[in-house]
């Protein structure tokens, strides 16, 4: 739209300019025929040779306008086929982008934020603004599940004071928040309110003050949602629907804890023994409630031996946990093994955006039990043809250091993508290219072989030097 605005602004200004030279050339051809009247009038004796003067002037004046109206008819007709070429040639270039954003022109979202102060920390999906003075939110927002989420300063955003929750976005929604100087997060106005702003949205009246969604992260992002539903989206948001950073949320439930239990010692002077105890739970549920505790699913433990069990039974049960999952499958989402997928994405989620220590663990837990499933590769294959693109993408969009971070280096993450090639090689020739294709990510982003991922993880082998020192393998990999 601006450049086509600028376009025509310039045509408008080429057509005034030659019309300028028109009135010039007019007023020099009616100055000479009024001067060389003048000297007919005042010496008669050269009327023959005044009648052939005007006669002359009149033709020369005649060609000149007739070809200055030529050179402008021209020329305007040159630069309007030029700028039309020009604007062919941009729409040849690059036809794939001009047509995603006229379609999201049509169809896309908006997401209003007012009185963001300048310097807060305002995220959508995988991208983050230090916002500016003028920010009002972003525009073009494609149709679909987003994570938004905000801290006060983008310069201190160490993971003490962000706040974010999952949106659902229909073709042409305008969602609408306002920042809460208290409460320091972003929040919902009140419903007519939000309609009025949501009109002005679609009347352009923000439209200046909106940046554009990223369109580079538009496929990615859709990969890392691509089983994540409404309905899970609700099953495991909290309560206030606010996802809170790890150390704001564990350090509410420590600090709730102590004075539950200093109200337990101190209750015995009470009358009522029964509302110490109401206190502790109202308390209780009232941190869980605001401080944004996710509802996940349960995940089984491992399993013990049962009565009558064989050792080799035993030994399966700790090898394959096929059973588990079978069980965690009927109990948690009736059977719909995309459900699983999908609560492993939000989890990764919570925890690669929001910061949040119950994400990290559900997603953690749920990668451990699906790549300790033989039995369950080779029957489900379906399930993990989508686990393995579902874990491709989000080690695609990880950070090149996770296998080196304090919450992922000797624990799980070596073991488990390990684990999962293993199992999903032999099963099935889909199941085999997308290992490949694994594979090939971890080489080459995180300069990890096969080798190299057995020897992270808490079952890697210690290995004891000549002296006795344990010698730390993470390093050797490093």
């Amino acid at each position: 739209m601006l450049t086509h605005c600028h376009h025509h602004d310039q045509y408008f200004q080429f057509i005034a300019e030659p019309r300028l030279h028109r009135k010039s050339s007019s007023a020099i051809f009616i100055g000479t025929t009024i001067a060389i009247t003048t000297i007919a009038v005042f010496y008669p004796r050269h009327h023959h040779i005044t009648t052939s003067i005007i006669i002359t002037t009149i033709n020369t004046s005649f060609i000149i306008i007739t070809t200055i109206f030529t050179m402008v008819v021209m020329t305007t007709t040159s630069t309007i086929v030029g700028l039309w070429f020009s604007e062919f040639l941009v729409a040849m270039a690059a036809p794939a982008r001009t047509e995603e954003v006229m379609r999201l022109q049509e169809h896309g979202a908006s997401v209003l934020c007012l009185g963001c102060p300048e310097g807060m920390l305002f995220g959508l999906d995988y991208a983050a603004w230090s916002v500016g003075a003028n920010f009002m939110g972003v525009k073009l927002v494609p149709p679909g599940l987003h994570y938004i989420y905000s801290s006060p300063r983008a310069s201190e955003d160490i993971g003490l004071a962000r706040t974010g929750f999952f949106l659902f976005l229909k073709p042409k929604d305008v969602a609408v928040f306002r920042w809460d100087p208290e409460g320091e997060e972003l929040v919902r106005p009140n419903p007519d309110e939000e309609l009025r702003y949501a009109d002005g949205v679609r009347s352009f009246d923000f439209d200046r003050n909106l940046g554009p969604y990223p369109l580079e992260l538009q496929e990615p992002w859709a990969e890392l949602t691509r089983h994540a539903t409404a309905e899970l989206v609700q099953k495991v948001e909290p309560v206030s629907g606010r996802i809170r950073s790890k150390r704001a949320e564990y350090d509410a439930h420590a600090e709730t804890k102590q004075e539950a239990g200093e109200g337990g010692q101190g209750g015995q002077g009470r009358e009522d023994g029964d509302q110490v105890m109401a206190d502790s739970v109202q308390k209780v549920e009232e941190v869980i409630e605001s401080n944004g505790s996710l509802f996940f699913s349960s995940i089984p433990k491992q399993m013990r031996k049962g009565r009558g069990q064989t050792a080799e039974e035993t030994t399966k049960l700790h090898m394959d946990r096929t059973l588990q999952l079978e069980q965690m499958l009927a109990r948690e989402y009736s059977g719909n093994e995309l459900a699983m997928l999908g609560e492993l994405q939000l989890a990764y989620i919570a925890f690669l955006l929001g910061q949040n220590a119950d994400g990290f663990d559900q997603w953690r837990g749920l990668l451990q039990l699906l790549c300790s499933c033989e039995e369950a590769a080779q029957r489900r294959t379906e399930l993990y043809a989508e686990l393995l693109r579902a874990f491709f993408a989000q080690m695609s969009q990880a950070p090149s250091d996770l296998f080196g971070d304090d919450l992922t280096k000797d624990n799980f993450l070596g073991s488990c993508t390990l684990s999962l090639l293993e199992i999903c090689e032999e099963a099935s020739p889909k199941l085999r290219k997308r290992c490949g294709k694994l594979r090939e990510l971890v080489e080459q982003k995180f300069g990890l072989s096969a080798q190299d991922l057995a020897l992270l993880g808490e079952d890697a082998p210690e290995i004891v030097d000549l002296e006795g020192h344990f010698v730390n393998l993470n390093t050797m990999c490093e």
